[in-house]
């Protein structure tokens, strides 16, 4: 069973609970004062009336351990009243850092990234400069490509024309190689044929001063220059035919008595548009024409002159050198 007894006129305690062994000193709880639990010891009934005694005693002690109480609680409250500025400066602080904090991860993350941005960007930069430097490069080995292929293509086309040439001159030389064993043969021709006529000197005729003598056959070579007729008409004067070659042997032979860069008229004449005949009436049995001729050139080239061997149609009417051929009797 508990017991409650009341303190009066003190607004700091209230009450004391007596129950069993132990007795509860009731604060007051507006005040934020806790209880004092006081433990009480049991004793014999005999001895209870010694202890009444000391009843006021005791009563005594409670006032004074009341008085250290209030003085506690003052003090108490006292030492919150001073800590509490300063734990809300310390809360404020607190918060403030934290707001830092927040605020410098916030900036860090900002920067790492920026950084992170930057470091990239001036990779792709780089990169850039690089492939521009490659590009360059590329397109400088492609240029040098092409001119070099151009030059390949130039040398191949040299090459061609200069294939071409080298064949063109093989088979000028083919022809010039028929051309001097053709001569080589004429040359043996005539040579045969010279000897032939000096053999037959000795039981023929001479040939009259100013006269050049192969074989039986006497040949004037005039110093001065006629027209076709008149040169025909000169060379019967003379008991001799304007020239009417046997054969190219023979025509080679007079070249030589003719000499070089000499152009003389001959025994031929145009009888129609495309046959000729010898002063004997006789028709052409060879020729020995210069490129491009007969060409009739003006249709009034109907006589023929020799052109240091080769022949060509030539106009009637102009004055060149002749060639008269008379034969000797054996």
């Amino acid at each position: 069973m508990m017991n409650k007894e009341s303190r009066s006129g003190d607004p700091g305690s209230s009450c004391m609970w007596h129950g069993g062994d132990r007795t509860t000193l009731r604060r007051n709880q507006s005040t934020g004062q806790k209880d004092i639990p006081i433990h009480w010891h049991k004793m014999d009934r005999g001895n209870c009336q010694g202890h009444l005694d000391t009843d006021d005693d005791t009563y005594a002690n409670m006032e004074t351990i009341k008085s250290e109480m209030k003085q506690m609680e003052i003090s108490e409250k006292s030492k919150e009243e001073e800590l509490s500025p300063k734990y809300s400066a310390v809360s404020s602080e607190i918060r403030q850092l934290k707001t830092q904090e927040s605020s410098l991860s916030s900036e860090l993350s900002k920067l790492q990234s920026q950084v992170s941005d930057s470091s990239i960007s001036n990779e792709i930069s780089m990169l850039k400069i690089q492939g521009s430097s490659i590009s360059d490069e590329i397109n400088k080995l492609k240029d040098k490509d092409s001119t070099m292929s151009g030059e390949i293509n130039q040398l191949k086309s040299q090459d061609s024309t200069m294939s071409g040439e080298i064949n063109q001159l093989k088979s000028q030389d083919s022809t010039m190689s028929g051309e001097i064993n053709q001569l080589k043969s004429q040359d043996s021709s005539i040579y045969g044929e010279i000897n032939k006529l000096k053999s037959q000197e000795t039981c023929c005729g001479t040939c009259p001063s100013g006269w050049k003598k192969i074989g039986t056959t006497c040949y004037y070579v005039s110093t001065e220059t006629a027209t076709w007729e008149n040169a025909l008409n000169a060379c019967k004067d003379l008991q001799a035919l304007l020239l009417i070659p046997r054969d190219m042997t023979e025509m080679a032979c007079v070249n030589r008595l003719a000499g070089r860069n000499s152009r003389h008229w001959i025994g031929l004449k145009r009888e129609s548009s495309n046959t000729w005949r010898w002063l004997d009436g006789t028709q052409m049995t060879f020729s020995n024409w210069s490129s491009g001729e007969p060409n009739n050139d003006s249709g009034k080239e109907n006589c023929v002159e020799t052109m240091d061997g080769p022949w060509n149609d030539n106009n009637c009417d102009i004055k060149l050198h002749y060639i008269c051929k008379r034969t000797l009797s054996c």
